[in-house]
């Protein structure tokens, strides 16, 4: 957690969570909560990119959903179904874009961030597993194996990312309560 500024100067609050200088109180206000604010990001952003967060998680199971669908079907309609996973999955490209673009607004953390951009780019590898080793024999099945296995790694790396951010709106939210960003 990162050490909260006091109005009054000092860079950390003591121990025993109080500023040393009178009347203070250790709360943040003025030139210094806007400060602390512009650097952890905006509680109403981050709450708006856990909700986008746990939407683009609902798609990727959707999308696992949609695959398997059409896996187990026959004839003519595993091909209507598959174009439905397809066309999820070009969704899914431009709802992971936009993520790190919110990402980047909201500033849940670095690391979120890194995340973020992370599961975007594996998303854009996708196509090349399913399409670039051929789509017939060993290397067709390996294609396929990679595809599936990058698929359920951007739904792990989702999940991890609507975590974190859970956890940084609830760290906000704590020192709201508190009366530190009142």
């Amino acid at each position: 957690m990162r050490p909260r500024l006091t109005s009054c100067g000092v860079g950390r609050l003591p121990s025993r969570g109080r500023c040393p200088r009178r009347g203070c109180g250790g709360r943040l206000h003025g030139v210094r909560r806007r400060a602390a604010l512009r650097r952890e990001g905006c509680a109403e952003l981050q709450r708006f990119f856990l909700g986008w967060t746990r939407f683009v998680v609902v798609l990727l199971v959707l999308q696992v959903g949609l695959a398997g669908w059409g896996a187990v079907s026959g004839g003519g309609d595993r091909v209507m179904r598959f174009i439905a996973h397809a066309g999820n999955g070009g969704m899914l490209m431009f709802w992971l874009m936009l993520s790190v673009v919110f990402a980047l607004i909201a500033r849940p953390g670095w690391k979120t961030v890194l995340l973020t951009a992370l599961s975007a780019f594996m998303i854009l590898l996708q196509g090349a597993f399913a399409y670039g080793f051929g789509t017939s024999g060993a290397l067709g099945g390996v294609g396929i194996a990679l595809h599936a296995l990058n698929g359920l790694g951007i739904l792990v790396l989702q999940l991890i990312v609507a975590r974190r951010v859970k956890q940084a709106v609830d760290a906000k939210r704590a020192l709201r309560a508190e009366g530190a960003l009142a």
